[in-house]
């Protein structure tokens, strides 16, 4: 009896050591897919380990080891398409994948951490797209900064529950961590404290959705992107402490869900807010209180938001150089901000574009650095506020300003546009905009291609506009179908497309008669050009049509001869 009593003892001291030993070990499995494995290593740093390799599939073949390995190593003459374990011991400070495209694949899982001391997690698993994780140990991580990257592109990889008790106190990079991870498991007792980099975090970790609300956050500077694109995280983070931020660029980004009251936040330090709401469909929090001083950039910050409408009015924007899109798309927002001083913004491209319910005054508005308010008010349907005032000395490009704004029909001509050089599409399918332009100095334009098309109302002079840079006229009144003016004084020498200028257009035979006939007469004529005019009619332009077309290869096409007693 005692004998058998020592043979158990003997043998559950022997399993409790193999165990135990076995525990020690850095166990991962991998899929061996080219009859070969090479552990990743960063040649940064020192490495001496062992390593010893068996066949789950297939006992015995391929087995192997190796001891005293300095780095990277290379496992050979492998099984195809086995399952291999591969168990790591001695000092092996950092498993670097770092989006090895071709041995990331083959990695299968993490089955344990054992007693490895990790001084680096920076781009560990990045790219292992196959990984799984079955580890419950905790993995040594008191000496490891940085963990970006760590899990990024890990595509079905979830963690479990024991990732809550990892130790990140000394950890100041999580930049990238779980970047497209297929993510969702409670780390809302990791400690922060140390972490200043925090951005895109959460990229497209699409399923993530925990409790991270006591998150020491206060030395972290970079938030941009950390939950961009984090479609189903809505958890509650209003308490962090963001004193120290600097950069909040694409924050929430593409955040569906998110709608969270974040309106305690210090953004004392925040330069950036670039698209920090950019497509947060269901953001509608009060932020009217953030202090924004220092803030630069605010282009795309609304964009695509689509329920915010929160007063914003009292932030300080004197800094701010980059407006652009910040509205476009916002289909809710119609909130004063008047106020705003914009002395300094450079950039105002697409800030209302499809804004639909905008309409508030803004006509004081500083705009003398602005160069660029194309698309400004480009589907702002319900806007028509005086802006006549705005000095756009500096502005190159009025592209598009008010495509299809169907109600403005404000006056606009104190403006001085003595630096525009492309007006296309100003003011095609601004329904309702009838006002008087002639006084514009466009002696700098080289695009006016579609300007008025499907303008309906638009029916004023321009005959004086200095038109000798212009190059493309084409579609400019097409569908203008209340335009009867004459333009004989153009000179269009330089244009080079003219098709379509006056389909649709309501141009009288005597004005057209008139502007066919002072064309035959420029001094310098430009060959080859088609002209459509499309339900327009001719009479005492006859010969001067002719002679463009026989001396000049002009193409003139859909008019009419048409002489009446």
């Amino acid at each position: 009896m005692k004998k058998h009593l020592f043979l158990f003892a003997i043998s559950v001291f022997i399993l409790f050591f193999v165990n135990k030993v076995q525990a020690q070990k850095f166990r991962t499995t991998w899929k061996s897919t080219d009859t070969k494995i090479t552990i990743p290593t960063n040649d940064e740093l020192i490495y001496n380990y062992s390593i010893t390799w068996q066949n789950l599939t297939n006992k015995g073949i391929g087995d192997g080891s190796a001891q005293e390995v300095k780095g990277n190593y290379t496992i050979k003459n492998l099984e195809d398409s086995s399952i291999y374990e591969i168990a790591i011991e001695g000092h092996f400070p950092h498993f670097y994948m770092n989006k090895d495209s071709i041995e990331s694949s083959k990695l299968q899982t993490i089955e344990e951490w054992g007693e490895i001391k990790w001084k680096s997690m920076e781009h560990a698993f990045d790219s292992c797209i196959n990984l799984t994780y079955k580890a419950t140990d905790i993995p040594k991580l008191i000496e490891v900064k940085d963990m970006s990257y760590m899990f990024s592109f890990c595509k079905i990889f979830d963690g479990n529950s024991t990732m809550n008790e990892w130790n990140t106190s000394n950890v100041t990079d999580m930049s990238y961590m779980f970047y497209y991870a297929d993510f969702n498991q409670p780390i809302g007792e990791w400690n922060t404290s140390n972490i200043t980099n925090m951005s895109y975090m959460f990229w497209a970790a699409f399923s993530f959705n925990q409790s991270i609300e006591n998150w020491n956050t206060s030395n972290v500077t970079n938030m941009s992107g950390m939950f961009r694109a984090a479609f189903s995280f809505n958890q509650s983070i209003g308490k962090w402490n963001t004193k120290n931020a600097t950069n909040m660029n694409r924050m929430f980004f593409g955040a569906d869900n998110f709608n969270q009251p974040i309106g305690e936040w210090n953004t004392q330090n925040v330069t950036n807010m670039n698209g920090m709401f950019f497509g947060a469909d269901n953001f509608n929090q009060p932020i009217g209180e953030w202090n924004t001083q220092n803030v630069t950039n605010m282009s795309g910050m609304f964009a695509n938001a689509k329920s915010f409408n929160q007063p914003i009015g009292e932030w300080n924007t004197e800094k701010v150089t980059n407006m652009n899109y910040i509205f476009y798309e916002a289909k809710s927002f119609n909130q004063p901000i008047g106020e705003w001083n914009t002395q300094n913004v450079t950039n105002m491209s697409g800030m209302f574009d499809s804004a639909e319910l905008f309409n508030q005054p803004i006509g004081e508005w500083n705009t003398q650095n602005v160069t660029n308010i194309s698309y400004m008010f480009s589907e702002a349907t319900s806007f028509n506020q005086p802006i006549g005032k705005w000095n756009v000395e500096n502005v190159t490009t009025m592209q598009k300003m008010f495509v299809t704004a169907k109600s403005f029909n404000q006056p606009l001509e104190k403006w001085n546009t003595k630096n525009v050089t492309n007006m296309k599409a100003m003011f095609a399918e601004a329904a309702s905009f009838n006002q008087p332009l002639e006084k514009w100095n466009t002696k700098n334009v080289t695009n006016m291609k579609a300007m008025f098309a499907e303008a309906a109302s638009f029916n004023q002079p321009l005959e004086k506009w200095n038109t000798k840079n212009v190059i493309d006229i084409s579609i400019m009144f097409g569908g203008a179908k209340s335009f009867s003016q004459s333009i004989t004084k153009w000179n269009i020498a330089n244009i080079i497309d003219m098709t379509e200028l006056f389909n649709g257009a309501n141009l009288s035979t005597e004005n057209y008669d008139a502007t066919l006939i002072a064309w035959s007469k420029n001094k310098k004529i430009p060959e080859n050009i088609k002209l459509n005019a499309e339900g327009l009619k001719y009479c005492k332009s006859k010969e001067a049509r002719q002679k463009l077309i026989d001396e000049y290869g002009w193409t003139i096409e859909d008019d009419e001869l048409s002489c009446e007693d």
